[in-house]
């Protein structure tokens, strides 16, 4: 029997690690957070959504955050 994990869980555990793996060291890029969560899970979200889930790892886990993403970078999620 195999078990299906829906996608929202694996975006939510990958950004889980992505921001647990920056606490303590520099502030994590939001840029960088949404790249790498994107390459780990391959998410159809957009990158507005991520930006938004990682943000709010990120202030859960008192993680600081650069928020460095240039203004048409993302598309309106």
């Amino acid at each position: 029997m195999r078990i299906k994990v829906a996608p929202e869980l694996c975006n939510v555990a990958a950004a889980d690690e992505i921001v647990s793996e920056a606490k303590g060291k520099v502030p994590l890029s939001v840029t960088l957070a949404v790249s790498r969560l994107r390459q780990k899970t391959g998410s159809m979200r957009s990158d507005a959504d991520l930006e938004a889930l990682v943000a709010k790892i990120a202030a859960a886990r008192g993680v600081a955050l650069v928020m460095d993403r240039k203004a048409d970078q993302f598309a309106p999620g």
